[in-house]
């Protein structure tokens, strides 16, 4: 099977540990040797390692602070985005928060308003489909009553790129909306830029689950669990 046709590391650990059933048949056992190749990648991360076998760990010092929050984190995102996992999206956003308070830009902020600006930026991270085309990036056109409406794979119908996404498929800021999540006025989240707090703490999410991923190559490979 060519590269391009195998099932990217994050997407076949999301089917692992989306799987109701771990027993008997060789695809299950894969599964398992997977979740095992998780939790290995996490413990290197924890003791700030991505490349040293981990032997012996428990007389090795930890990372930082931050190593061991991402430890935790890094699966639980990967669990939350490709698993589906959506009972862990508090837990997440609660350490995620934990993680920020180490920032200076977020050290001294309110612990409501950081922990719901951490729960809508897991939400931005996880959904990051455009919901008016439901990723189509194309809004189909009805002849008749002259309304769009997202794709529906009708015969000869016409289509015109979506109005929101402009045919990206990824999803827009509702700034208005992020502002009433916070709870914040709108005029003070344009003022204390927080459409540039949004933006980081997206890119920040998956810094921490790409830290996953070394480690886990490395974990797969150790277990000689071949890529589908």
């Amino acid at each position: 099977m060519a590269a391009a046709e195998r099932r990217d590391i994050m997407e076949a650990v999301g089917v692992a540990v989306g799987s109701s059933d771990l027993s008997g048949s060789q695809q299950r056992e894969r599964h398992v040797d997977l979740i095992a190749a998780v939790g290995a990648a996490s413990a290197r991360l924890h003791y700030g390692d991505q490349a040293v076998p981990i032997v012996g760990a428990a007389h090795r010092p930890s990372g930082t602070p931050a190593d061991r929050l991402a430890a935790e984190l890094a699966p639980m995102l990967w669990h939350l985005k490709a698993g589906g996992q959506e009972q862990t999206a508090l837990r997440v956003a609660t350490m995620f928060a934990l993680w920020m308070r180490a920032k200076t830009e977020f050290e001294a902020m309110p612990a409501e308003i950081l922990t719901a600006f951490s729960m809508r930026v897991v939400q931005e991270w996880v959904s990051t489909s455009c919901a008016r085309c439901r990723g189509s990036g194309v809004l189909e056109v009805d002849r008749r009553l002259g309304k769009v409406s997202p794709r529906s794979h009708a015969r000869n119908a016409r289509f015109v790129n979506c109005d929101q996404c402009h045919g990206t498929r990824r999803a827009s800021p509702n700034h208005q909306r992020r502002a009433e999540w916070l709870g914040i006025e709108r005029a003070v989240y344009d003022q204390d830029k927080w459409y540039r707090r949004f933006r980081v703490g997206v890119v920040w999410l998956e810094q921490i689950a790409r830290r996953l991923r070394r480690p886990l190559q490395i974990e797969s490979g150790r277990r000689k669990i071949a890529p589908q």
